[in-house]
């Protein structure tokens, strides 16, 4: 079944509703509403892990405080407290540390290094210019004394510690978080030696860019000379970045019921055809219909009809982003990109970028279908004007213009049209130089030739006398089986195959029937 135009109207329906829904529903993308999501969320769960580990209050501060502190609690219990905290200074004090000590980072590889300071009693991170820096445990009061305590303090200690800081630690605003996974990844792969510029203080220039993310002074206002005027509205920590992932995740819910709608009506009008083609009166009528709703199912027809209805969420949804942020801007471009680029669904552009290349994919293996017979063409006329005895070893050519020409563009065509011209080249340098060889080989046997010519009426003598011997003997060989078959004499048939194979070279075993049952009968081999 091919598409009709129900199939593509529904299809654009469909991204156009979606995108609605996207514009009234998800709104605007906002950094300060990821921030304070991420902000709430977070302070839910260090109260929440507070209270399983016996804390009575419900403010945040005091149970950041009961999780991290080192002293003991009242009712006995100590808080989960790591030894990279006595290495504070070392990391840039109360605001770097976190983003500094890679102990701090709720990733694999602040785990690794934990558990790696439990081992050599250091601690690791990045120093003030961007550089790999390890130091001293100054504190070690929470250093393993056997490997049960070193796991207990560097795996579940620093699970604990890591929940205590993700709020802040209480003592600043909103306190100092730490860096998210991205943020974290970003930091440690700056230490490594590929990153090399630096600014004029010697500080690498990704670990400064990072820092100012972090400290959210990346999205502050600077002057000409670089200098801090205005601080951004937030810093770019744990919570931030769980705030994004929600706003990306609602942005994801409309595209993805675009998805749903697009197939749920492609599937539902395959299944109308076949129920209208043939009587349905039962389920078991259906179990038996199952081969025709596939035969009439296409995942190119869907993979196209999903491409249309991404291509029109997105022509919706920018254009409401690009109406909405000009009667906002005020005639301010800055502001004008700012709010386009708050109103774009990301997910829906991501989704109609795939989906144009899957469409292009398609489209080339058309157009090499198409273009195939073309291109044998040219090579068959090309391959008219050279030596026929080329053609043969420039077969593979062809195969030469099917697996580039495979890649579906022109400039495959081009180069393929090349490869032809380079098998041809190559075919007729070879051509040239079996032609030589060939030129050799006839002088040889012209020689050779005239040789013969010279002893021809010897060698006819000598090739008489041989064949004659021989026809003499095998003539008379085989009249005599043939008497003998007639009256029935084995041992003349015997004797006429032995002169037969005497005369060619090779011994008899038996002469007669008895000498043929006696060797039947013995443990010799029989030769045939």
């Amino acid at each position: 079944m091919q598409l009709d135009k129900y199939d593509y109207i529904i299809a654009c329906a469909s991204g156009a509703l979606t995108a609605a829904l996207d514009i009234f529903w998800v709104g605007e993308f906002s950094l300060k509403d990821a921030h304070e999501w991420g902000s709430d969320k977070t302070e839910e769960f260090v109260k929440k892990v507070a209270k399983s580990q016996g804390f009575k209050g419900d403010d945040t501060k005091d149970a950041i405080k009961f999780l991290a502190d080192e002293k003991k609690h009242k009712d006995g219990t100590k808080g989960f407290h790591i030894p990279a905290d006595s290495n504070t200074a070392d990391f840039g004090g109360g605001i770097q540390h976190h983003l500094r000590d890679f102990a701090h980072h709720p990733t694999p590889v602040g785990l690794f290094f934990s558990i790696l300071t439990q081992f050599t009693e250091k601690s690791y991170g990045a120093d003030s210019k961007g550089g790999f820096l390890v130091v001293d445990v100054r504190d070690k009061t929470f250093i393993g004394k056997n490997l049960q305590e070193k796991m207990l303090y560097g795996v579940t200690y620093w699970l604990f510690h890591m929940v205590s800081d993700m709020a802040g630690s209480g003592t600043l605003s909103e306190g100092t978080g730490i860096p998210g996974p991205i943020v974290s990844l970003m930091k440690e792969l700056s230490v490594l030696p590929i990153f090399k510029k630096t600014d004029e203080k010697g500080r690498k220039d990704a670990s400064v860019y990072i820092t100012r993310l972090f400290n959210g002074t990346m999205l502050g206002e600077r002057d000409e000379n670089g200098k801090l005027i205005k601080e951004g509205l937030l810093k770019f920590d744990l919570r931030t970045e769980l705030g994004i992932a929600h706003e990306l995740f609602e942005q994801a819910v409309p595209v993805v019921l675009c998805e749903c709608m697009v197939s749920v009506s492609y599937l539902i009008r395959r299944l109308i055809r076949v129920l209208k083609e043939n009587a349905v009166s039962s389920i078991s009528d259906l179990k038996l219909l199952k081969n025709q709703f596939i035969e009439k199912c296409s995942a190119d027809e869907l993979k196209r009809l999903r491409t249309l209805s991404a291509l029109s969420f997105s022509t919706v949804d920018l254009s409401a982003a690009a109406v909405v942020a000009f009667a906002k801007c005020e005639g301010d471009k800055k502001k004008f990109v700012v709010g386009f680029a708050k109103r774009v669904n990301y997910f829906g552009v991501g989704r109609l970028i795939i989906a144009g290349t899957g469409e292009l994919g398609m489209r080339a293996e058309q157009v090499f279908y198409e273009y195939e017979p073309v291109v044998a063409k040219a090579k068959n006329k090309v391959l008219e004007k050279v030596d026929p005895n080329v053609i043969e070893v420039s077969d593979k050519s062809l195969s030469t213009v099917g697996t580039i020409a495979g890649m579906g563009t022109p400039i495959g065509f081009i180069a393929a049209a090349i490869g032809v011209y380079k098998d041809i080249s190559e075919s007729a340098k070879e051509y040239k130089i079996a032609k030589e060889e060939r030129i050799r080989i006839e002088a040889e046997c012209k020689d050779a030739i005239e040789l013969l010519d010279e002893y021809h009426e010897e060698m006819e003598i000598v090739v008489s006398e041989y064949m004659i011997d021989r026809l003499t003997i095998f003539g008379g060989a085989l009249d005599q089986m043939d008497l003998a078959l007639i009256s029935d004499d084995t041992d003349s048939f015997i004797e006429a195959n032995n002169k037969i194979q005497n005369k060619l070279g090779n011994d008899s075993q038996f002469t007669s029937m008895d000498e043929f049952d006696a060797l039947m009968s013995s443990d010799s081999t029989l030769k045939l």
